[in-house]
């Protein structure tokens, strides 16, 4: 990403935010039901990711990470 692209992302991130729409309860219910989705989704791939950068196993990975924004 050039920083261009960068900056007119994070425009349009702050203008939606400003907008008040997150506000509303139903939209964080869906934003956290889409972000549980993607976790499940991609479990494996963060598991890998978390290895890497902290050298945590898939259980410790769970345990302490994944695992605690999946069952709350």
């Amino acid at each position: 990403m050039t920083q261009t692209e960068i900056e007119k992302l994070v425009k349009k991130q702050r203008d939606f935010f400003n907008s008040g729409e997150t506000l509303n309860v139903s939209f964080r219910i869906s934003a956290l039901e889409r972000l549980r989705a993607c976790i499940i989704k991609y479990e494996k791939k963060i598991n890998q990711a978390i290895r890497a950068d902290l050298g945590k196993s898939a259980f410790e990975s769970y345990m302490c990470e994944t695992g605690l924004v999946l069952v709350s």
